[in-house]
């Protein structure tokens, strides 16, 4: 009996699926469009100006000693290589160093010393030619930016701005803080800091125009907005009479009258780095085929100082020293007479000039980078 159950049971099974598909094909479900969510809203430059209380951080004094102890010993166990064959050039610090964004002021040269695994956190270094090597902060996360003026070094850490001591270091103390934002870059003159922000999640490499050109009083942190709806911002500088910025894609070079005025373009193709003096604006101008190195004034008017792949450029006093591979030259100001100071075995990384040195990061044959402090011109008699 069971044969005959099974063998009707499953007669039935399939007549019941024959019907199932043939009403499933006679009635179709009704499709659902897919639900799509609108973009979060772009913050206006407004939003992401928006300022909140920022606390002092106080100077770790035993992290300090140890960073100081460090650099010391960086200082007295480096040794030029024998490639280096550069004409009265002293190794300043080596060891496990890896340094970024060189600036001076001064006779002093400030770099940021990346630490830990991928860089993780960072060490705001002071060094001059008479002095050991000085660290001025330590263990920082996410420095970002430096800009110094007269005796306080500033730096950014995601969205805030702190400042030291620029001779002695020390605590960090709090400038104003932008929640929402990166900064990007950052320039000071006297009472007035200004920055470039993106929003703090924003893809480094995103062509949104969602960044933002602010000013900063120093005195009360009161914040203006510049410019907004800037691509890709960045090389913000100002001389307290005007900001200079690069933004878009492809960058273009733009200036703000301040407190504050509509910004203007100045080039229609600009990159980093650039530079501020005396009203003149030094850039890297990506001409097609013959990229070059340019000196604008305020009346517009500009002079090519050098052409070619410019990779690092520092000045002082109108003369400008540039780098191009591991060659670095000395410019003056009206592009007309030009210098080779020095050839590196290594390509530069970082250059900085002083008032009485040249400083050059470059690196080194067994890993990791080193710092050399080289003549600002190349010595009588002498090859560079």
């Amino acid at each position: 009996m069971r044969f005959p159950i099974l063998l009707v049971t499953g007669l039935v099974c399939i007549v019941l699926g024959v019907a199932g598909s043939e009403w499933s094909r006679r009635h179709p479900a009704e499709k659902l469009a897919p639900v799509v969510l609108p973009p979060p809203a772009a913050l206006t430059a407004d939003a992401l100006a928006v300022t909140e209380p920022l606390a002092d951080v106080p100077a770790d004094a035993e992290q300090l000693h140890v960073s100081n102890a460090e650099l010391t010993g960086f200082a007295r166990d480096v040794k030029l290589p024998e490639s280096f064959a550069v004409a009265e050039a002293k190794a300043v610090l080596g060891g496990s160093l890896f340094a970024r964004h060189a600036t001076a002021h001064g006779n002093a040269v400030f770099f940021i010393s990346e630490e830990g695994k991928q860089g993780a956190k960072q060490t705001l270094v002071r060094v001059t030619a008479g002095d050991l090597p000085r660290a001025l902060a330590v263990h920082r996360p996410g420095v970002g930016a430096l800009a110094l003026d007269g005796t306080r070094l500033y730096w950014s850490e995601g969205g805030a701005i702190f400042s030291t001591d620029s001779t002695a270091g020390g605590a960090a103390k709090a400038v104003v803080q932008f929640p929402k934002a990166r900064i990007t870059s950052l320039g000071v003159s006297g009472n007035l800091l200004v920055a470039a922000l993106v929003p703090k999640a924003l893809d480094p490499f995103s062509s949104e125009p969602v960044g933002a050109i602010v000013s900063v009083s120093i005195s009360d942190g009161r914040v203006k907005v510049l410019a907004g709806k800037q691509v890709r911002p960045a090389e913000v500088r100002t001389d307290g009479r005007s900001a200079v910025w690069i933004a878009g894609y492809p960058a273009e070079l733009w200036q703000a009258e301040l407190p504050g005025g509509e910004p203007r373009l100045l080039s229609t193709r600009a990159d980093g780095p650039v530079l501020l003096e005396n009203a003149f604006i030094t850039f890297r101008h990506p001409v097609v085929g013959s990229p070059e190195l340019v000196r604008m004034g305020a009346d517009g008017t500009s002079v090519v100082l050098a052409k070619g792949e410019v990779d690092r450029v520092t000045q002082l006093a109108g003369d400008s020293w540039f780098s191009v591979g591991g060659t670095v030259s000395r410019v003056d100001a009206r592009g007309e007479q030009t210098q080779v100071v020095a050839r590196l075995p290594q390509p530069v990384l970082e250059l900085a000039v002083t008032d009485d040195a040249l400083y050059v990061v470059t690196r080194q044959e067994a890993g990791g980078h080193l710092l050399v402090r080289l003549p600002r011109s190349t010595p009588e008699g002498a090859r560079p």
